[in-house]
């Protein structure tokens, strides 16, 4: 194998045109798939950088509601409060809440994304610190009374350029003062990738943030928070969705006391709401709809491209092939099997794919930079996402090569067997001849191969030496 490597990048170097257009066509295939996959890993397929993200779900009660509506899957306060303390299925049961707010260190302002967070986020989600402490139930518990806030860690360094004295700092929310209390770990900036979380606040701070809302915090028709649950260790989805069931019963009866519904269907529908429990290890993300079509569409049109490339490559190696038919008539008359012949013009294809898939790399580097570049607004991304590429993108990119070095080549490796077949007595072209051994021979077969007035002879006869002879 190790031979068959060294003459095919000798071989490669030999045609140097034929090696550039196979490796600038493979460039673009395996570049185009590999930016396209960065931005799917890092949108839809990676889970949250936070503990056992597999133990996470988002709840749902969908149904008829009667109030002030902010969110998608929306509860209200009391109903998170009563549901927390109630079902024993989870490790805790985390909420929270986002929208745009003002941000100002006293020099400049600039629009955030804040979340309102209960006090157990941090810790039902698994989400350490950089710096300080994180919000806890201490924080959350009168209304309007903890002006605190911790920042993600993208925001911090941004803003701030990684200051460590940013911790007891006052900066203004909405024109309120708030004394930073810490800073979160590396990597996580919320549960939607597309909108990057950038200052939290305890969800006692409610009026903070939405200073319009006609409801208070503890009323049961503000439905505006998301629920986040952590499985416990051993119970299973479905018995989590039948303990959130039996509790959430009595819950819709009080709140439909409080509701006065007139019309007797709806009340109906009202009370016979039950949970959805979905999977939100990749967390939640606010168009993901979306965001999945128009990446399932591109991964489309790049794998498009990708095989297009591949078929360029295949009919350039047929080409490639057909032009060594006096080589393989060699080959074939010094003993070479069929699997020999196969496995060389593999190793001249698989070659290709490699270098195609490094170049395609940095390509690919540099596209993925130019698409969030693209996406950027004021300075601020709207994709936290990087296109440097890590460990994961680069186990696709050599996979992706390889598959496509094996794709491409194949079928040309074994057209390329098939050129000359010593059994079937084929003729090999102008000036090369195989002529295979009589039937009148009882001694081990002789093979005489004429090529350009030159004559190889391989085997042996009785009388003839072992080794092959130049006539």
């Amino acid at each position: 194998m190790l031979d068959d490597i060294r003459y095919a990048i000798r071989g490669l170097g030999q045609t140097p045109l034929f090696t550039t257009v196979a490796l600038l066509s493979l460039a673009i295939g395996i570049g185009a798939n590999t930016a396209i996959f960065t931005l799917l890993d890092q949108l839809l397929l990676r889970p949250l950088p936070v503990r056992d993200p597999q133990a996470l779900v988002l709840l749902n009660l969908p149904g008829p509601r009667s109030g002030n509506i902010w969110n998608n899957r929306p509860f209200s306060y009391p109903m998170y409060t009563r549901l927390r303390d109630s079902v024993k299925s989870f490790d805790g049961l985390a909420a929270l809440f986002t929208i745009q707010a003002s941000f100002s260190t006293g020099e400049s302002s600039e629009f955030v994304t804040a979340q309102l967070t209960s006090g157990n986020w941090f810790e039902t989600m698994g989400v350490t610190m950089a710096l300080g402490r994180p919000i806890g139930l201490d924080d959350d518990v009168t209304i309007d009374g903890h002006p605190v806030a911790v920042l993600s860690h993208g925001f911090w360094k941004r803003r701030f350029a990684g200051d460590a004295g940013v911790i007891n700092r006052k900066v203004l929310l909405n024109g309120r003062p708030m004394t930073v209390i810490g800073v979160a770990a590396e990597g996580f900036q919320g549960v939607d990738v597309t909108e990057p979380v950038h200052v939290m606040i305890p969800l006692a701070m409610q009026k903070l943030l939405m200073p319009n809302t006609s409801f208070p915090l503890d009323s049961p028709r503000l439905y505006f928070l998301n629920l986040y649950g952590r499985v416990k260790r051993g119970h299973t989805v479905e018995q989590v969705k039948s303990d959130l069931d039996r509790a959430v019963a009595p819950i819709l009866r009080d709140e439909a006391e409080i509701i006065k519904f007139t019309n007797a269907n709806i009340e109906k529908r009202f009370l016979a709401r039950q949970f959805e429990v979905e999977p939100a290890a990749r967390g939640n993300l606010s168009s993901k709809e979306d965001i999945e079509r128009a990446m399932w569409l591109l991964t489309a049109l790049v794998g498009g491209v990708l095989l297009i490339a591949c078929a360029n490559v295949a009919n350039l190696l047929l080409a490639r092939a057909t032009g060594r038919r006096k080589e393989i008539a060699v080959r074939l008359a010094l003993g070479a099997s069929r699997w020999q012949l196969i496995r060389l013009v593999l190793a001249e294809s698989v070659l290709l794919a490699c270098g195609g898939g490094a170049l395609g790399l940095l390509a690919a580097n540099w596209a993925g930079d130019a698409l969030l570049a693209f996406a950027n607004t004021a300075g601020s991304p709207m994709l936290p996402i990087s296109a440097a590429p890590d460990g994961r993108i680069l186990l696709f990119t050599v996979v992706l090569s390889l598959t496509t070095g094996l794709l491409f080549g194949l079928a040309p490796a074994i057209a390329a067997s098939r050129t000359i077949s010593i059994e079937d007595n084929l003729s090999t072209g102008r000036g090369t001849s195989v002529s295979p051994p009589s039937s009148a021979q009882t001694s081990p077969s002789r093979v005489v191969v004429t090529t350009a007035g030159m004559s190889i002879a391989a085997g042996s006869t009785a009388g003839l030496p072992e080794e092959p002879v130049l006539e």
